[in-house]
């Protein structure tokens, strides 16, 4: 699931779309108690470097509080910001640049005892 940003932001704008990801995630994650979730957040190529590595991580704790605020266990989930190392696409245009401002979460392994 891939939620994006505007330009130098980490807020979630709430819009249908993202509102029903996040139920969906909300919901998986009460059904499935031993698995977990890893939020990735993502940069545009556009600034510094460190400074949108620091960027993508608040994205992706962002994306984390609201789920911690909706009953998920924050031990299940797990944040990571990469900057704009990994590109969705080619940062060539500003509408790819909009693509490559994001978060991805991706469901993940079993927890182990």
């Amino acid at each position: 699931l891939i939620v994006n940003f505007d330009l130098g932001k980490a807020n979630i704008q709430s819009n249908e779309e993202i509102d029903a990801k996040i139920q969906f995630l909300i919901d998986f994650l009460h059904k499935y108690p031993e698995r977990t979730l890893l939020i990735k957040g993502h940069t545009c190529d556009l600034g510094n470097p460190a400074t949108n590595v620091k960027l993508s991580k608040q994205r992706a704790e962002a994306m984390k509080t609201i789920l911690v605020l909706k009953g998920c266990n924050p031990n299940n989930i797990e944040t990571k910001g990469v900057g704009s190392a990994e590109p969705l696409v080619p940062n060539t245009c500003e509408e790819n640049r909009k693509k490559n401002r994001r978060i991805e979460m991706q469901i993940e392994h079993i927890l182990k005892e």
